[in-house]
């Protein structure tokens, strides 16, 4: 069955304009890019570190970014992850932060030229991942959603006189992953978690405080997936998901809101990781993931008949991990996408590359995953994954390795990792700082039919510990003998 919808959309596919991309190039060092794209095609891009939220625009055709700002931070503990929401020329750069436990916005009243200060919006944060926050229901407002530990999802006035409140909702049970909210054409909100295994949709009544818990109702499944993604715009609300299979591969599912819920999912028959979704204001639907090839692949989902077929296509061919991926076009359904690439000096770079959904550029796939072997360790409360390919490395000693965190809700004083560290034998290729913690790893000088031994350190963080607990999982992995 897989395999017949993956040629139907295809066929499909062939109906719609293709995508392709143009050369990528760094616009600066940091994490978590996220980026608008304007009606003349323009690109505004976010990114932080410690210091810093950046901000850089790409006019349509450009190869270098520009009028870049770099917007001061001044938090004891850094940044998490910033966002821009657009109204016009009106920018709005939104950082919810965690340890703070606060939300700040930063303003250009001129479309990125010039900034503001750093405000303060409101008297709360959410947990350690935030997901994109959106403008409305509520004139002059803002409504954002946050998970880990708890899926929680708040409402603030722009212009600041919210700044001394603390109501949220938490969405009942609290402990989804990836929560994030869409605007429904009621006028209402829904939103969407899932527990590692199930994707479920809750609902805010039309004309409610997305702050009041009696706002909203749910838990409702939608059926099997994690790593899920929410979009709405023109063409309505879409929701991608990752859904495993029992041969230990996986596939991407596009499901569109009815309007009492999600319908049947259109099955996109690869394996997909760090995925989006987004809806252009034309109402075509792009969604997007990395699939694991020799190097990586960026592949990139596109419908134009409001979902119902999505054409395939490679957007990027890179040996990154092409973390923290975003994506949007304009209206005339080219655009941008940006993603964390290769390690910098001072942190992951972050790349930007054009998407221009007019040139046809098709290509056969494969939906038949890759062997994987994994290695599993529990700590307080979660457990580590180390992912590696099943079978043997190439020649090159080139191969993939994936630390991944399953979460036990309400148990033990685990809180996240902080960093891992790759090592072969005993000496260290890699540091990976920013979760999903994948890298690219060479075996130094491989020889055809040796085995190694490849060692991850995790530093985690323990409720009431100041330091770093380490943890470590090892793994065999030999080279082909031919």
């Amino acid at each position: 069955m897989r395999r017949a919808l993956l040629l139907a959309a295809l066929v499909c596919g062939a109906l719609a304009p293709a995508a392709h991309a143009g050369t990528p190039f760094t616009i600066g060092e940091g994490q978590d890019p996220h980026l608008v794209v304007d009606p003349n095609g323009m690109a505004h891009v976010v990114w932080n570190d410690d210091q810093f939220v950046h901000y850089c625009q790409a006019p349509r055709g450009a190869t270098a970014c520009t009028n870049q700002r770099d917007l001061p931070l001044e938090l004891e503990y850094g940044g998490d992850s910033s966002y821009l929401v657009a109204e016009g020329s009106l920018l709005h750069i939104v950082l919810p932060h965690y340890v703070n436990g606060d939300t700040y916005v930063w303003t250009s009243t001129d479309n990125g030229a010039t900034w503001g200060s750093k405000t303060k919006l409101y008297d709360f944060g959410g947990g350690t991942d935030s997901t994109e926050p959106l403008l409305g229901p509520k004139s002059g407002e803002l409504t954002m959603a946050a998970w880990n530990t708890s899926a929680t999802v708040w409402g603030a006035a722009l212009d600041g006189g919210e700044s001394a409140e603390t109501a949220h909702a938490t969405l009942a049970g609290g402990e989804g992953f990836d929560a994030m909210i869409a605007p429904t054409e009621d006028g209402g909100l829904v939103a969407v978690t899932n527990d590692l295994t199930n994707a479920s949709f809750f609902r805010m009544t039309p004309g409610t405080d997305p702050s009041d818990q009696a706002s909203w109702s749910g838990p409702s499944v939608i059926g099997a997936g994690k790593d899920t993604r929410l979009a709405g715009g023109p063409g309505g609300v879409y929701l991608l998901s990752t859904v495993p299979e029992p041969s230990g591969g996986a596939h991407q599912e596009v499901r569109k809101w009815t309007g009492s819920g999600f319908g049947a999912p259109f099955v996109i028959g690869e394996s997909g990781y760090i995925n989006d979704i987004h809806v252009a204001p034309s109402g075509a639907v792009a969604a997007i993931y990395r699939r694991n090839d020799t190097p990586n692949r960026l592949r990139m989902a596109f419908s134009t008949n409001g979902g119902s077929s999505f054409g395939l296509f490679t957007i990027a061919i890179d040996d990154v991990v092409m973390d923290s991926m975003d994506v949007a076009l304009a209206s005339d359904n080219q655009g941008w996408a940006t993603y964390e690439g290769g390690a910098g000096s001072s942190g992951s770079k972050v790349q930007i590359r054009l998407v221009d959904t007019q040139v046809v550029q098709e290509e056969a796939v494969s939906d038949n995953p890759p062997s994987i072997q994994r290695v599993t360790s529990d700590v307080g409360g979660a457990q580590l994954l180390l992912d590696l390919p099943g079978n043997c490395i190439p020649a090159n000693g080139k191969f993939q390795a994936q630390l991944k965190v399953r979460r036990f809700p309400r148990r033990g004083t685990f809180v996240n990792v902080k960093k891992v560290d790759f090592l072969i034998g005993r000496k260290r290729v890699k540091r990976d700082k920013k979760a999903p913690f994948v890298q690219t790893i060479t075996v130094p000088s491989p020889v055809a039919g040796k085995t190694y031994t490849l060692r991850t350190k995790a530093f985690i963080k323990r409720k009431g510990k100041r330091k770093l607990q380490r943890k470590a999982l090892k793994a065999k992995i030999t080279i082909c003998a031919s």
